[in-house]
Formats: C-alpha cells, structure tokens, sequence
C-alpha cells in the first residue's frame, strides 16, 4: 500500500511498527516532489527491514532518536543506484540492537565504498542527552560496536570508524555511543 505524500517535507514521528514487511520505506515520496525527510523518535522491530531508504533521488534523509531492534532482516538499509550521488542522509542518536544486520547496503554497481560516503552515520560531539542516556551526542548505539571508550565520555574511541556495512568499507559511525541499554 502507497501513502501520497505532499510535496516539500515529511515528518515521521513517534511511530511504532512490528511486524511489517518493511518498517519504514523512504523511496517513492521523491517521485511526488519531496525533497526533505525528518524521520524521528520511532520504534521499528519484527520487520525484515526496519527502515529502507532509497538514496538515488535528490533529497535530504534525517534520521535521529529511533529504536531499530529485533528486525530478523536489517535495522536499515540502503540503495543507490547507478546516478551519480545527490541525496544527503545523516542517521544518527539511533539504537541498533539484536537485528540480523544492524545495516546493510547495495547498489546496481560495484561502487559501493564512494556511494556510502553519503550516509553520515555520526555528527561532530556536542553537549546533549543521547538515546542510550549518556551526555553526549555523536553516533548511534550499536550493539556489535567492539571498541572502547577510553576518557568515558560515552562514545567509542577504538575500533573506529565502526563498519556499518560489513566490508571492506572504511564508511562508518566515527563516534559510536557506548554504555548500558536505555530502559
């Protein structure tokens, strides 16, 4: 089932969904003139993709403060296709958690390592309660993040970039958030 969206900017907020084929599906809203997507405090489990964003059209994605657990698939997943990249994506304050992948990635080509660079999965450190209740902002929580947090500030400072997609990739989440589950 398709939704019509108007043109200009989508918000989806405080949602929750389990048990979808897809959780949230970002894609045909770019057919419709959207260009801007805020994506924010939802909670997607029991999908085979909690959330599917099709990165090939000109658009900006934010998405920030979700939970993505128990999807037997992926947490999020992304496509591109053989255009040259136009969209800007940020993911971040997200927790990634007993999912079959946290994320995954593909596109009609080989060219995977360049056309990940558009997914920003970590902003620059700033002051501000994280999803996992720590003191900063930067990353997302991933529950297969190795590293360590050295200076105890909440986000990872080995093992980093952490891999988001599981390759040779050097794309990743640069400021994982490290701590206990939130409750």
């Amino acid at each position: 089932e398709t939704a019509q969206w108007p043109t200009g900017t989508v918000t989806v907020r405080n949602v929750r969904i389990s048990g979808a084929r897809t959780g949230i599906r970002v894609q045909e809203l770019f057919d419709t003139g959207t260009k801007d997507v805020l994506i924010e405090k939802c909670a997607i489990s029991g999908a085979n993709a909690g959330l599917y964003m099709n990165l090939s059209k000109p658009c900006r994605i934010v998405v920030r403060d979700c939970m993505l657990v128990d999807n037997p698939g992926k947490g999020i997943e992304v496509y591109m296709d053989d255009s040259p990249p136009q969209a800007d994506a940020t993911v971040r304050n997200n927790y990634f958690a007993r999912n079959g992948a946290n994320a995954g990635a593909y596109a009609n080509n080989t060219n995977i390592r360049e056309r990940m660079g558009i997914v920003r999965w970590n902003l620059d450190k700033e002051p501000g309660t994280n999803i996992i209740g720590g003191p900063y902002l930067g990353g997302n929580f991933w529950d297969d993040y190795t590293g360590v947090d050295t200076d105890l500030d909440g986000l990872g400072d080995t093992n980093l970039p952490h891999r988001v997609v599981a390759s040779t990739n050097p794309v990743g989440d640069s400021r994982p958030l490290v701590g206990p589950p939130p409750d």
